[in-house]
C-alpha cells in the first residue's frame, strides 16, 4: 500500500480569485461560429503564455481552469505587488479580446502547490467575486491597508468604483498614460521614429479597446445584465482613461 505523505501547511498568502465573465455564452455560441472559436482560442493562448513569474520573494503561484484564475503570492510587499500587476495584466489582455474579468484579492490561508489548491483564503475570494457585481476587481479591507501601509508606490494602481465606493485594481491605468517604454525613449533623448512607433501602437490599442466597450456598451441586442456591464465600464474609462484629444470619452 502507497504511503501518502503528510500534507503541507498552510501559509498566510495573497489570493486572487477571477472568472471570465460570459465564457460559457462563448463556448456555447463556438459550436456554430468560427470567429468565437478564434476567441476562445486566443484566450487560452493568453492564458497559457502570460509572462506573470515573480521574483523568489514573492513566491507568485497561478492556476487555470476552465473560466476561473486563481493567483496567490507570499505575504509580503513584493508578493502583493506582484499579484496585484499580474491581475492587472490580466485583465487588460482579457479586455483586448473582448472579454471582461471579475474577481476579488484577500489575504488568507491557502495550500497552494501543482497538486492541490484549498483554503480559507481561496473561500474568501471566491465570496469577494460576488456574482451580478461590476466587472472588476476588488480588494478586500485588509489588503487594501496592505497595499496603502506596504506599498504606496502602487497607488496609482488602485482606484474606487463609484458603483459602492470599494476599492479595485485600476486595470484601464495603462491606457489613460504614456507607457514606460515610449517615457524612457522621450527622457532619454532616444529614436524618434521608434518613440512615434510605440506611440501609434499603444493609441491603436486604446482605440480599439474604446470601440470594444461603446460597442458592446450599446449592443441592443445583449442582454440587459451584460449590456450594464458594458455600460459600467464605459463610465469608468470616461472617468479615469478619456480626457484631452487623444483620450476622448466614450459617448
Amino acid at each position: 500500500m502507497a504511503v501518502i505523505p503528510d500534507p503541507p501547511t498552510f501559509d498566510l498568502r495573497y489570493v486572487a480569485f477571477m472568472d471570465l465573465l460570459g465564457f460559457s455564452e462563448m463556448v456555447r455560441a463556438a459550436e456554430v461560429n468560427g470567429s468565437i472559436r478564434r476567441t476562445l482560442m486566443n484566450i487560452a493562448y493568453t492564458l497559457k503564455n502570460q509572462p506573470i513569474e515573480g521574483s523568489p520573494e514573492a513566491d507568485l503561484r497561478f492556476n487555470q481552469f476552465s473560466d476561473c484564475i486563481v493567483i496567490s503570492a507570499a505575504r509580503s510587499t513584493e508578493g502583493l505587488r506582484e499579484v496585484i500587476l499580474a491581475c492587472q495584466y490580466l485583465a487588460r489582455r482579457m479586455l483586448e479580446s473582448d472579454v471582461l474579468m471579475r474577481g476579488g484579492i484577500v489575504r488568507g490561508s491557502l495550500l497552494h502547490t501543482e497538486d492541490a489548491m484549498y483554503g480559507l483564503g481561496l473561500v474568501e475570494a471566491v465570496k469577494l467575486d460576488t456574482s451580478g457585481s461590476p466587472p472588476r476587481i476588488s480588494l478586500s479591507k485588509e489588503v487594501h491597508q496592505d497595499q496603502q501601509l506596504a506599498n504606496k508606490e502602487l497607488n496609482d494602481w488602485i482606484v474606487f468604483d463609484d458603483y459602492d465606493l470599494n476599492p479595485m485594481i485600476h486595470i484601464l491605468h495603462g491606457y489613460a498614460f504614456p507607457s514606460n517604454d515610449f517615457n524612457r525613449l522621450i527622457t532619454a533623448g532616444g529614436n524618434k521614429e521608434m518613440a512615434e512607433s510605440i506611440q501609434r501602437r499603444e493609441q491603436n490599442t486604446r482605440d480599439r479597446v474604446a470601440a470594444t466597450i461603446e460597442r458592446n456598451a450599446f449592443n441592443v441586442h445583449s442582454p440587459a445584465d451584460v449590456r450594464a456591464k458594458w455600460r459600467w465600464l464605459r463610465t469608468y474609462w470616461n472617468r479615469t482613461a478619456a480626457g484631452g484629444l487623444f483620450f476622448p470619452p466614450i459617448r
